[in-house]
């Protein structure tokens, strides 16, 4: 599980440095009552469509077979990543 929390926060924030032209990026890491965890990464920058590319698509293929979500949205102020794992 943290190989997967840490792999999906470093792939959010280098995709908000590479392509979101943020100037803040916040990282949130959260334990859930039952042992579970969501990691979330926030950007402020342009947001736009999500390209679900190698590796977006890899960290969704790995949170589901966790049992877990991951989840990128974006609008006009931003894109934000929601890892959620089960214990």
């Amino acid at each position: 599980m943290a190989v997967a929390v840490y792999r999906s926060v470093a792939e959010g924030v280098t995709n908000a440095l590479r392509h979101a032209r943020a100037e803040r990026v916040t990282v949130s890491v959260r334990g859930l009552a039952g042992g579970g965890v969501v990691a979330e990464v926030g950007d402020d920058g342009e947001g736009g469509p999500i390209a679900y590319g190698v590796g977006l698509s890899s960290l969704r293929r790995r949170a589901e077979e966790l049992g877990g979500v991951l989840d990128v949205t974006a609008g006009g102020t931003g894109t934000r990543l929601r890892l959620e794992l089960p214990a």
